[in-house]
């Protein structure tokens, strides 16, 4: 983890050195509004901090970040009349993370709003591939659990 990486966008925006129109700030994060909304109040809530990834970001401070989510998404939900939210992160280039600092996309959602955010194609695997699956994920976890052994 580092205070601030240099040429990282978000660090300047979350430091002010670049112009953003500011909806929740505190010592840990910054919401901003999406300068390309896919609607309208689409923000972008980022650590001040610089963490490329979940592997480097605080257990406390991921549950943080969660909270203030949960908090945003209700904010455009009442004021808004957003009839839902959805809320993205995406970690890695291969899940479409473009810029290398962990941070979360609060889109406000209308019924009908024709957006096509996140298509989920279904994938067939035969029970046995499930079984390994889960097997290699509960072994993921247990060495996780146990300090990453």
């Amino acid at each position: 983890m580092e205070e601030k990486k240099e040429g990282c966008p978000f660090c300047d925006i979350a430091l002010g050195k670049v112009p953003s129109r500011r909806v929740y700030e505190d010592e840990h994060v910054v919401a901003v509004l999406d300068i390309n909304p896919a609607s309208q109040g689409h923000m972008i809530l980022i650590p001040k901090k610089h963490f490329s990834t979940l592997l480097e970001l605080p257990s406390s401070l991921m549950t943080y970040m969660a909270s203030m989510c949960k908090q945003l998404s209700w904010a455009v939900l009442r004021t808004m009349k957003a009839q839902g939210t959805t809320i993205i992160l995406a970690q890695g280039e291969a899940a479409g993370q473009t810029i290398p600092h962990i941070f979360f996309h609060i889109i406000p959602r209308k019924d009908q709003d024709g957006l096509k955010i996140v298509a989920l194609p279904q994938q067939p695997f035969s029970l046995q591939d499930l079984v390994d699956v889960k097997a290699m994920i509960a072994k993921g976890m247990k060495q996780e659990m146990e300090g990453g052994a």
